[in-house]
């Protein structure tokens, strides 16, 4: 399947310029101005306004399992993460067991 993003803000040497985004099926195929010239897409997404992008990193996330499973676990946290664009989270120790030793 091709799909075509249209129009989206693409941040490219340092800055945010209005480009196309073609996939092809789940993988990136380009990246570029005007790329609907090249040929009919399956599905067309006119992003104008928008910043297009493969996924956010969060750093900072507290997933609270094990020990704190009441507040947040893995797949919740993860599942929420996800919705919200995020491809990439670093999980903080803070846990019970504590997941470090003196030594």
């Amino acid at each position: 399947m091709l799909t075509l993003i249209k129009n989206g803000l693409v941040y490219q040497a340092g800055q945010l310029q209005k480009m196309d985004v073609l996939l092809q099926d789940d993988h990136f195929a380009a990246v570029g101005v005007a790329l609907a010239e090249l040929g009919d897409a399956d599905r067309v997404i006119d992003a104008a306004g928008k910043l297009v992008t493969p996924g956010f990193v969060d750093v900072h996330v507290h997933y609270r399992q094990p020990g704190f499973t009441q507040k947040e676990t893995i797949k919740t946290g993860s599942l929420a993460a996800a919705h919200g664009g995020f491809t990439t989270v670093g999980a903080m120790p803070n846990l019970d067991p504590v997941p470090d030793t003196p030594e």
